[in-house]
């Protein structure tokens, strides 16, 4: 199956998880597409001070992988800075949140599984 980047819509969603501000969403793949485990692929942008809020991961897991900026994120009991190029695996029964506190746009690719 192929995407194209002119057929994905974007997807305004408000206080995600709780968080703070609107974030976009360009989901590439849902649950309905995806076989083998995999839920959902999108890649996510957040302007400054938006944020997904603290959430556990109760049944599924999830990777974010920085494309561009700087994110604040919260992995279970601590806080740590994520760049472009690194990532974040949150497993079943964990919890993290991420905000952008950064001047540029935070983009990241999710997943879940």
């Amino acid at each position: 199956m192929i995407k194209k980047y002119t057929g994905i819509e974007t997807k305004i969603i408000e206080r995600a998880k709780g968080g703070k501000g609107k974030l976009l969403m360009e989901q590439y793949f849902s649950s309905d597409e995806l076989k083998n485990g995999i839920k959902m692929l999108s890649i996510v942008k957040l302007e400054h001070g938006v944020s997904v809020g603290l959430h556990k991961h109760t049944d599924n897991s999830e990777i974010y992988l920085i494309l561009e900026g700087e994110g604040t994120v919260y992995d279970d009991d601590k806080i740590v800075i994520l760049n472009a190029g690194d990532a974040i695996y949150t497993p079943m029964g964990h919890s993290h949140s991420i905000e952008n506190r950064g001047k540029r746009i935070l983009k990241f690719v999710a997943i879940i599984a």
